[in-house]
């Protein structure tokens, strides 16, 4: 991977860019996170599973202004935009806080763990 900086946007919030920022960041690479709607805080749930591969925590997004990126621009979760490097399959639950089985706490891990992983598999790959 060159060290030249990355852009990592999703439509979520922020939340699955600054984990990919995050990860990125773990392998020194520059790395920045944007998302096309408003920003939300970072859950406790996307710090824990940066805290289960010793990245750093994540940083909140900002919005997203196609004409400040100044490296290779990578989706998350869409291929809405165009000039990306990739678009990266990647969700995050937006479910209920329970379900008639208890919490959905686990669900919001296991989609997050996935998008971690798609994101270090793609970093891995680049």
């Amino acid at each position: 991977m060159s060290a030249h900086t990355l852009t990592f946007v999703d439509h979520v919030g922020g939340e699955l860019a600054a984990i990919a920022a995050a990860v990125a960041r773990t392998r020194s690479v520059p790395a920045r996170a944007h998302t096309t709607v408003e920003p939300t805080a970072i859950s406790p749930d996307a710090q824990q599973v940066l805290r289960e591969i010793g990245a750093p925590l994540a940083e909140a997004a900002t919005p997203f202004v196609a004409s400040n990126v100044d490296g290779d621009l990578i989706e998350l979760g869409g291929t809405t935009l165009a000039n990306c490097r990739a678009h990266l399959e990647t969700k995050r639950y937006d479910g209920p806080q329970t379900t008639a089985f208890g919490d959905a706490s686990l669900e919001r891990l296991a989609l997050l763990r996935i998008a971690r992983d798609r994101i270090e598999a793609y970093l891995d790959l680049s």
